[in-house]
């Protein structure tokens, strides 16, 4: 409803996520293209946390599809870049953009995200398989208060990510321990394989705290209203054993209420 009313006014562009940072809320792609295209804006869809490997945007109406190639297709924490897909005429729009401003990514970034598109299938459906393994274990946990994972059949868009997902459903999972910020001070102190860094998508396992960190500029009121509450943590799943990973993040959880 809030897109349709914004869409009311003259619009050139529709910017939305594939999966919503750091809630993971799905999006309805075609839906969207359509209200987009009865505006006359043009649709772009950030697909970094459902890579190509497990998403299509173009497939579902996007006019263009991005993605920080620092995350998953990069996929080693070495690199630092984004990459724009779509038709030849945009893209060439873009190009001379691009050298007009002098955004150029270097060229052993390039060839470091080349190397990472390598093993890029790889990656993914392992991460992914860890992530829906963490996420129904994390589910069941009695200091876990809520789980945001579109692989779990509670998930409120479960079904659209059906639909829209192919091979999996991304290597990232939000989950909020109940006894809020104090727990997640406690629960981050404790982990010792799993890193806590801002950065996802790659071969180490991440976690940041979003209130503290990526939203840490919203008040309050506004983060809640996002789904963005004190307890929430994002967790990137990275290559390590799934069982290490759940010893981690059984101990550290068991420590969040200590």
């Amino acid at each position: 409803a809030a897109v349709e009313w914004t869409l009311r006014e003259p619009a050139r562009l529709l910017w939305v996520d594939t999966l919503t940072n750091p809630t993971l809320r799905v999006r309805n792609l075609a839906w969207l293209s359509a209200l987009a295209r009865a505006a006359g804006a043009l649709f772009v869809v950030d697909n970094t946390f459902a890579t190509p490997i497990h998403c299509r945007p173009l497939a579902w109406g996007a006019t263009l599809v991005v993605h920080s190639t620092t995350k998953m297709l990069g996929g080693h924490h070495d690199a630092s870049g984004g990459v724009v897909a779509g038709p030849a005429e945009l893209i060439e729009v873009i190009r001379r953009q691009v050298v007009r401003f002098g955004g150029r990514g270097g060229a052993f970034d390039a060839w470091l995200i080349q190397r990472g598109l390598v093993t890029l299938p790889l990656r993914v459906a392992q991460s992914s398989a860890s992530a829906l393994a963490l996420a129904q274990r994390l589910a069941a946990h009695p200091t876990v208060q809520r789980v945001s994972y579109p692989g779990l059949p509670g998930h409120p868009e479960h079904q659209l990510a059906e639909r829209l997902f192919t091979g999996g459903y991304g290597a990232v999972v939000a989950f909020e321990l109940a006894g809020g910020e104090p727990a997640v001070r406690r629960f981050l102190r404790a982990l010792r394989l799993v890193r806590f860094a801002e950065t996802l998508g790659g071969a180490i396992t991440t976690v940041v705290h979003p209130a503290t960190t990526s939203h840490r500029a919203l008040a309050p009121a506004e983060r809640t209203a996002l789904g963005i509450r004190d307890g929430l943590l994002r967790l990137s799943v990275g290559l390590e054993e799934v069982e290490d990973l759940w010893a981690d993040l059984e101990q550290a959880l068991a420590a969040s209420i200590h």
